[in-house]
């Protein structure tokens, strides 16, 4: 709000109507922790000798010799990570997870290539995403037919413009219709049915805009952390494909719990409430689950 009517922030925060800035000094403290609590603890497991590899550990070990420059830096990068990506990560997860409950078909399919390429012995790792093109397609279609953010991030306008017949003037809040532009019949054939084989590479075949251009943002303002969300994604689809069949819930009675592909209409959106079932597709499932993560490949 403060954006845009500046005014505002002259305000006192004991003006009647002026309780964002009350609800703005908790809010800080909060972000405050976010970054500062668990670096604290990561410090202090180092220090222990307990310390899982991460990130953070990586960043400590890697400019130990410049620590007073750099654990700010380090610290903001770690605390960001967390924070900027938590939710929209956790929706484009969720709907996969809706995806393979609502087309088991796909689910099996996207199986049946993790066999062929991973074995049962263990999950799969960076080095198998190549060899992997139909998972990475149930990614690209999942950003594609729910994006975490439909309408993006509200962008401004620095100076005058023209699109096409549109003049635009300085200072113009610019909204990116993210779920228009992934829905365009033009772009995308059948825009309304989920079809990772659109993105498969063929021979003789066009492949439409890969979603991430537009899924993310645009221009200057684009989500830095674009590549560890897909990433994280991508890893953990995978491995909950090798390990485990993702089916309808059952009630008291056995009969299955239908599951909706609506969503919220928030700016963040997000799958309607559902359940579902996760079962182990091998009896060494679980345990590779339990086993495979400590060693896991980190992407670079």
């Amino acid at each position: 709000m403060v954006d845009y009517f500046p005014l505002l922030k002259y305000i006192p925060s004991w003006f009647p109507g002026a309780t964002f800035k009350q609800k703005a000094k908790v809010w800080a403290q909060e972000v405050l922790d976010l970054n500062e609590l668990p670096w604290k603890d990561v410090k202090s497991f180092i220090a222990s000798g307990t310390a899982i590899p991460c990130i953070a550990t990586d960043g400590l070990e890697k400019f130990s010799s410049q620590l007073d420059e750099m654990e700010e830096i380090l610290k903001n990068v770690c605390g960001i990570s967390y924070a900027a990506g938590g939710d929209t990560t956790s929706a484009l997860l969720l709907n996969m997870v809706v995806a393979l409950v609502c087309y088991p078909e796909i689910q099996k399919k996207a199986q049946a290539e993790l066999d062929a390429v991973v074995g049962l012995e263990r999950l799969p790792d960076f080095n198998d995403r190549k060899r992997l093109p139909y998972v990475e397609c149930i990614l690209k279609e999942t950003q594609r037919m729910w994006p975490s953010l439909p309408l993006g991030v509200d962008h401004y306008s620095v100076s005058d413009d023209f699109y096409e017949e549109y003049f635009i003037p300085k200072g113009t809040t610019i909204v990116g219709n993210v779920w228009a532009i992934l829905h365009d019949k033009t772009i995308y054939n059948d825009p309304m049915i989920f079809k990772p084989e659109r993105f498969l590479e063929q021979s003789g075949k066009r492949c439409p805009p890969d979603p991430t251009l537009y899924s993310f943002g645009f221009g200057r303002r684009i989500c830095p952390g674009r590549y560890l969300a897909l990433d994280n994604s991508w890893m953990m689809i995978a491995c909950i494909l090798a390990a485990f069949t993702i089916e309808k819930a059952l009630d008291i009675n056995g009969n299955e719990i239908e599951v909706t592909t609506q969503h919220s209409n928030d700016a963040l959106s997000f799958p309607m409430p559902f359940r579902c079932r996760f079962t182990p597709r091998s009896p060494q499932a679980l345990n590779l689950l339990e086993t495979g993560f400590m060693g896991q490949e980190v992407a670079e």
